[in-house]
C-alpha cells in the first residue's frame, strides 16, 4: 500500500482506531505510527496494552478518571494482577513477580511501562515518541526521557490487567540476559 496509515473498519463507540502498517514496525514504530494517528483524532489520552494483556474491564473509566482529576499528572501506568492464567510454575512465578515489583514500587517513578500505560499527547510529543532504534525496552527508555523533559508519571495499581503469557525458565533467563540486563548495561 502507499499510505502508511490507514484507519481501519471498528466501532467508534469503543473509543478504538485501528491503525494498519507496511511491514514490521517494531514495538516503537507501531507505538509511535498508532499515537500519531490517536492524537491526529483528537485523542485526549493514549493508552497503550501490550497483545498478550487483557486490561480489566473498569481500567478504560479509570484511566479517564485518573487523567480528569489530575491535569497536572502526564503519564500513568498499571500492572498485572495477581491472578494470572498460566498454570506452570515459572509462568506464575514471573507474572506474580512482575504484579509485586509494581505494587511495591515507587509511585512517581521514571519509568514507563505498554503493557498498560497511558500517556497525554502533548507529553508523547514533546520528546517525539519511542525511540525506534530499540528493540526492547524502549518503554522504559520512553519513561526516562518523560521524566528528563520534566513530565510526570504515575504508578497506579488499581490499573490492572491480566497477562497471558506462560513463562518457561529458559524464556525468563533469555528475557532477562539478552533483554534487559545487556540493554539496561
Amino acid at each position: 500500500r502507499s499510505d502508511p496509515v490507514l484507519p481501519m473498519s471498528f466501532p467508534r463507540a469503543a473509543g478504538v482506531l485501528l491503525v494498519d502498517s507496511i511491514g514490521n514496525l517494531g514495538a516503537a514504530g507501531a507505538r509511535n505510527l498508532g499515537s500519531r494517528a490517536a492524537i491526529a483524532a483528537g485523542a485526549d489520552v493514549i493508552l497503550f496494552v501490550d497483545s498478550d494483556v487483557n486490561m480489566h474491564p473498569e481500567v478504560r473509566e479509570k484511566v479517564q478518571t485518573l487523567f480528569t482529576r489530575e491535569p497536572g499528572m502526564d503519564a500513568a501506568f498499571g500492572c498485572y494482577d495477581d491472578h494470572p492464567p498460566c498454570g506452570v510454575l515459572p509462568g506464575v512465578y514471573r507474572n506474580l513477580l512482575h504484579h509485586l515489583v509494581h505494587m511495591t514500587g515507587p509511585r512517581n517513578p521514571t519509568i514507563f511501562w505498554t503493557g498498560l500505560g497511558a500517556v497525554r499527547p502533548a507529553a508523547f510529543e514533546a520528546i517525539e515518541g519511542f525511540s525506534a532504534r530499540l528493540r526492547m525496552m524502549e518503554d522504559v527508555e520512553f519513561g526516562y526521557r518523560l521524566t528528563q523533559a520534566g513530565f510526570s508519571i504515575r504508578l497506579d495499581t488499581s490499573l490492572q490487567g491480566k497477562h497471558q503469557k506462560c513463562w518457561t525458565v529458559g524464556q525468563m533467563v533469555h528475557m532477562d540476559i539478552r533483554d534487559r540486563a545487556i540493554p539496561w548495561s
